[in-house]
């Protein structure tokens, strides 16, 4: 069997849980078939000459393409009827061209698409197609609207959310088969693409993750661990420090808090304070010596949905969790059991307390999350992808498809509460004065001179904490 893969990304070495997702099922779809991987990155870059010395090999192969980025299509951020934006950002025509050669020129049985912003290609790929959706954009953008300070973000969400949802009706009927990791994305997605089409492939761990072998006896750090460039855990971060921090200090005043992620936040971004009980450690190659204590892994993100591989890996190694409910959607814990739920500050003040004030707790909650977390094991879940990948190949879900392009025209509308809010920030965004003017600084920003400036922005602050680190 030949596999085309199409990943926005060189997942290798993998520095979050999406790339390790990607870099999972490239390896499990190289065990029976014949994959070539289509990613978008820089070419010449580290990743893309790692990923091409460690895991090219028989049944395997590479391409890497450089991303043209947001253009003139863009500069309208109005404009709800185009494309997404994060479409944008894995654009290239290069990658679609070599596409079309390499269909002309080789037999391929079955294409994958990674994450919805890479179906941008679909037209490309004259064969079966199987995509994976790691999240619902337009259900993470509409959450995102909602957590978000200040109209000017928020109505950025909507609008962008109105994108994912035009774009999503128009992708009704591509795909053979859809790849979500929980029951909440599946009952998402399938009132719109129909019956048969979406399926439940869970998010993985690798079997290197166990707890240590002798836990240890008590709480002495707050963890907040995920990639620090993604938007719930922005803001989640940012949350736990202003609501949470000060009064758990208050209360445990011996607590550390440590701050372990790769990325680097937004430059509007609130920093965490800059004091000895904070931590920030950025990317840690070596996780399981992290997540193996002595400590609890607060996750305070108040969007759902997608994959939380972070709550798996920390289970699977024994260390105590404390969540909001969105922040384990779509793993099926048991509240009280598997973890302790805190969707506000002083619950996840009182969840932390209880655990630094009763070793028993913590360690009780550590074998039940640890017994959880093997159901998650990516060694027990790849068995069920080569059925999928095989019949999809084989035509047999050709009538799915069929059926789901005859329900492009169902009715389809964001919830009440959406609609109410985006009528809301509309009249807050024209009350504002000189909106004009906002307008206008917003499409520089989406300009090639402003995208140079805010990055050169960014890698001097880089450079100023470096050396204040090293003073």
């Amino acid at each position: 069997m030949n596999v085309v893969f199409l990943c926005p990304n060189v997942p290798h070495p993998p520095l979050n849980g999406g790339q390790h997702r990607n870099l999972r099922l490239i390896r499990s779809l190289a065990r029976f078939a014949s994959v070539h991987v289509f990613a978008i990155g820089d070419p010449r870059g580290e990743r893309a000459r790692r990923a091409e010395a460690e895991l090219t090999g028989p049944g395997l192969a590479w391409s890497v393409f450089a991303p043209t980025g947001p253009g003139r299509a863009e500069a309208d951020e109005e404009d709800t009827d185009r494309p997404p934006d994060a479409a944008a950002h894995f654009r290239s025509s290069e990658l679609a061209d070599t596409l079309v050669r390499h269909f002309e020129t080789r037999r391929v049985d079955v294409a994958h698409v990674e994450e919805v912003v890479m179906a941008q290609y679909v037209d490309r790929l004259p064969c079966p197609r199987v995509i994976d959706r790691q999240k619902v954009d337009w259900a993470y953008h509409e959450e995102m609207a909602q957590v978000v300070s200040g109209p000017g973000p928020a109505l950025a969400h909507l609008r962008e959310a109105r994108r994912f949802r035009a774009w999503e009706r128009r992708l009704v009927g591509a795909f053979d088969q859809m790849l979500v990791p929980g029951e909440g994305d599946r009952r998402l997605l399938e009132p719109l693409h129909g019956p048969g089409i979406v399926s439940v492939v869970p998010i993985g761990i690798g079997d290197e993750l166990t707890p240590p072998a002798v836990r240890p006896p008590h709480v002495d750090h707050v963890l907040l661990f995920g990639a620090r460039d993604y938007g719930p855990n922005v803001e989640g971060e940012g949350w736990f420090f202003r609501e949470v921090w000060p009064g758990l200090r208050r209360r445990a005043p011996q607590l550390r808090a440590l701050v372990v992620g790769s990325g680097r936040p937004p430059l509007r971004a609130s920093p965490p304070p800059a004091d000895a009980s904070v931590e920030v450690r950025g990317f840690v190659p070596d996780i399981v010596s992290v997540l193996q204590g002595p400590g609890v892994l607060v996750v305070p993100v108040r969007v759902g949905g997608g994959a939380r591989t972070k709550v798996l890996e920390a289970l699977a190694c024994g260390l105590p969790v404390v969540s909001t409910t969105p922040g384990v959607e779509n793993l099926g814990l048991v509240a009280g059991r598997d973890f302790l739920r805190a969707d506000t500050a002083e619950e996840t003040i009182e969840a932390v307390t209880r655990l630094v004030g009763d070793p028993d707790l913590a360690r009780s909650l550590g074998r039940a999350g640890a017994a959880r977390a093997e159901a998650f094991r990516w060694s027990a879940i790849e068995t069920a992808l080569e059925p999928i990948y095989r019949q999809a190949a084989a035509g047999r879900y050709a009538s799915a498809r069929n059926a789901s392009g005859q329900r492009r025209d169902t009715p389809w509308t964001p919830p009440p509460e959406i609609a109410h809010l985006q009528e809301e920030l509309i009249a807050r965004e024209k009350g504002r004065p000189f909106p004009f003017v906002a307008r206008s600084a917003r499409r520089w920003r989406r300009t090639a001179l402003g995208r140079r400036l805010e990055a050169a922005t960014a890698r001097w602050i880089d450079r100023l904490a470096f050396l204040r680190g090293r003073s």
